[in-house]
């Protein structure tokens, strides 16, 4: 459970409940306030407050927000972040 700023956010990784085998780098993106706009090569969602978006490992993948005070949101990687594992854009 992720508390912050009083917005409760429980976070639980299902694959270790069932001992399913753990997949690489998915990112589950928790949004606070605000909105973000997330693109990905098959489409772009609105995700509001409140909802959440699940980016499979391996998909390209970009954030903004179209309020002027942005957004605030949690990113979530399983397994953890890591500079070796993210593919960024030159």
């Amino acid at each position: 459970v992720v508390n912050l700023r009083g917005v409760i956010v429980p976070i639980v990784d299902m694959r270790l409940k069932f001992n399913l085998a753990q997949a690489s780098f998915d990112e589950f993106t928790v949004v606070l306030t605000g909105t973000l706009v997330v693109e990905t090569k098959t489409g772009t969602l609105r995700v509001n407050a409140g909802q959440a978006v699940h980016t499979p490992a391996g998909e390209w993948v970009r954030y903004s927000t179209p309020d002027p005070d942005g957004a605030h949101y949690i990113a979530v990687c399983v397994p953890a972040f890591s500079m070796e594992t993210v593919k960024r854009d030159e």
